[in-house]
């Protein structure tokens, strides 16, 4: 079996290309860990087209846009394997490697049931936008969250709250929260921000509101000012 999607040489397909495959979905973002990223980007560039740019240079992050889709390119650090074990969740610690989907142990149940597990609590504290994340894929995706899923999101969401300093940049943030605003279950995604103690966290307008009683409708006469 191939990879549905262009791949350039000494790159491996990971991430949650991989998973939307699995799931039933045609991805459109596309993400590749490789030996030379920008390298593999500029190959891919030749062969596709689109534009090319460093998403972060000194990080060996490159990204292509072609039309509605992007391909990210960031370094395979020590093996694929190592790789997999750095990622956040489970179901996103896949890579597509000679006609064959590699994954950690536990992810194939984790398939079946359509969850969300962190392949390890720290790694949340890796990329302190991971607990974000992982309720904006819950709602994009349709996933659920197990109680012990929630409750390492609830300690990572009161280790923000103690730490400020550790929220991420304000534009990663504003992706993944107008991700979860615009997906089918984003009534979902609030309650459960909510429920782990996120809500707090990045919408603490949002968070005061919560429990708060609305009164009903006044009408006026015709001709008053409200």
């Amino acid at each position: 079996m191939d990879f549905p999607f262009y791949t350039p040489k000494d790159a491996l397909p990971v991430g949650g290309a991989v998973r939307d495959l699995l799931l039933g979905r045609r991805p459109k973002d596309l993400d590749y860990a490789a030996l030379d990223p920008e390298k593999a980007a500029r190959e891919a560039q030749r062969r596709l087209g689109g534009s090319l740019f460093p998403l972060d240079p000194e990080r060996g992050h490159y990204r292509l846009v072609l039309g509605g889709r992007t391909l990210d390119f960031i370094p395979l650090e020590g093996s694929p394997e190592e790789d997999l074990l750095r990622r956040d969740y489970r179901m996103n610690a896949l890579l597509w490697r000679r006609g064959a989907v590699f994954g950690l142990r536990g992810v194939e149940e984790d398939l079946r049931r359509r969850v969300l597990v962190p392949v390890r609590e720290e790694n949340l504290y890796q990329d302190h936008l991971r607990s974000l994340r992982g309720v904006r894929l819950a709602a994009s995706l349709g996933l659920g969250l197990p109680q012990e899923s929630r409750r390492a999101l609830a300690r990572h969401a009161r280790f923000l709250q103690a730490h400020p300093e550790a929220l991420p940049a304000r534009e990663r943030v504003k992706e993944e929260l107008l991700g979860l605003l615009l997906s089918p279950r984003a009534a979902f995604g609030l309650r459960l921000l909510q429920r782990v103690g996120l809500l707090g966290v990045y919408l603490p307008e949002l968070a005061l509101l919560v429990g708060l009683e609305q009164g009903g409708c006044t009408t006026f006469p015709p001709g008053s000012t409200p």
